[in-house]
């Protein structure tokens, strides 16, 4: 753990309880946690470093990702729970998915058969359609096996929505972002 990351057992706005850190980067950091509020359901925290290290432009894609997910409603995509600053810090707090990354998957199997890879592009064009197919149409930008969960239910899930763009034009064979 570094000066970034929030130490376990933190308890933030009163109710989402750290329990272990999922990852942290240049601009924040994942964390497990545990929803007091509601019997300890398990959620994600999705943290942005402490307002005076991090830029403008960061704490501004860090707001339009939780007012994106506000408005976003599909199984494929975790939900939002709530958005809120704690020390300086924004927080996201999200459905957790359980399972495990793409990335992970194929660092364990360095090969998939192809009925599991139709199933997983299948499932991810669907999510895609459904954030293409709004008004305006909302471009992820990063899909990449970290950002994609296979979840132990089955559902293939989009996550990471700090890169999102939402599409400001569009005509028949362009689209402005």
């Amino acid at each position: 753990m570094n000066e970034n990351t929030i130490e376990v057992g933190t308890l933030l706005s009163g109710r989402y309880e750290v329990m272990q850190v999922l990852g942290a980067g240049g601009f924040g950091a994942t964390y497990l946690a545990r929803d007091l509020a509601r019997f300890g359901t398990i959620c994600t925290v999705k943290t942005l470093l402490p307002l005076r290290q991090a830029d403008e432009v960061s704490r501004r894609l860090f707001e339009r990702e939780a007012r994106l997910l506000a408005d976003l409603s599909h199984p494929q995509i975790p939900k939002l729970d709530a958005y809120f600053e704690h020390e300086g810090r924004f927080v996201l707090v999200l459905e957790y998915v359980e399972g495990e990354t793409l990335a992970a998957r194929l660092r364990r199997e360095t090969r998939l058969a192809e009925a599991a890879c139709r199933e997983i592009v299948l499932q991810l064009c669907d999510v895609l359609g459904y954030l293409h197919g709004r008004t305006p149409p909302v471009i992820h930008r990063d899909v990449k096996p970290a950002n994609v969960i296979l979840a132990r239910d089955g559902r293939v899930v989009l996550i990471d929505f700090g890169a999102v763009r939402e599409a400001i034009g569009r005509d028949e064979t362009h689209t402005a972002i």
